[in-house]
């Protein structure tokens, strides 16, 4: 069982970027841990107002392609909820895309 330990909202895009290639585990539909391989970190905006990155995890070829929020842990970060959409397969598995769009205060 996963232990939140932050709110997404607490968690910084430089924390998240520092993740780059680390490994996070995630909880899929029938109750099994996968490994997720965040393979891409990209920063689409970044204003005094708003900030948007886009991540990249890499899951193995089995795990089913549907969209949906999954509880993510990773060791720094510990564990919290992702809306993670599938967007592509090939040879090294399956990929899901995380969006974060923020407004600032």
């Amino acid at each position: 069982m996963f232990m939140a330990y932050a709110t997404l909202s607490e968690i910084s895009k430089e924390a998240f970027e520092a993740t780059l290639h680390s490994t996070y585990q995630m909880s899929v539909a029938d109750e099994r841990i996968v490994s997720a391989e965040l393979v891409q970190y990209r920063l689409k905006i970044n204003t005094p107002q708003q900030e948007c990155f886009v991540m990249l995890f890499r899951v193995p070829d089995e795990v089913p392609a549907a969209q949906g929020s999954y509880r993510m842990q990773q060791a720094d970060l510990g564990s919290h909820e992702l809306f993670l959409v599938p967007i592509k397969r090939d040879a090294e598995g399956l990929y899901f895309e995380a969006v974060f769009n923020r407004l600032l205060s």
